[in-house]
């Protein structure tokens, strides 16, 4: 049993990607409260994840152009959940699950 400690650990995942707040016309018909991830090196939209009012978006800064310059707020993003279901697939003929079983994360 390892020594309890007043912190969690684990292993997991971790990305350093670029938020920016989303152009109004970029939100999915006028969405307030939007941030856009961008992947670190290609600038490639990658996410995005709505926020709760005006006040959780003011930390992030609005971009004004596009291209070189316009990076916004490098972010590290940490997985905390993952998810796999597994599923069987039915055989009509047989009336039987004897398909391979399949994964989806």
């Amino acid at each position: 049993m390892p020594e309890q400690t007043a912190f969690l650990s684990c292993k997991t995942k971790m990305a350093r990607i670029w938020t920016e707040q989303a152009d109004y016309e970029e939100s999915h018909g006028g969405v307030l409260h939007l941030l856009k991830f961008r992947q670190e090196k290609s600038g490639k939209v990658i996410g995005r994840l709505h926020l709760q009012n005006d006040e959780q978006l003011e930390v992030w800064p609005e971009v004004e152009a596009e291209g070189e310059g316009a990076e916004g707020r490098l972010v590290d993003v940490v997985a905390i959940y993952e998810n796999v279901k597994f599923s069987k697939t039915l055989n009509k003929e047989l009336k039987r699950y004897n398909y391979p079983t399949r994964r989806e994360e």
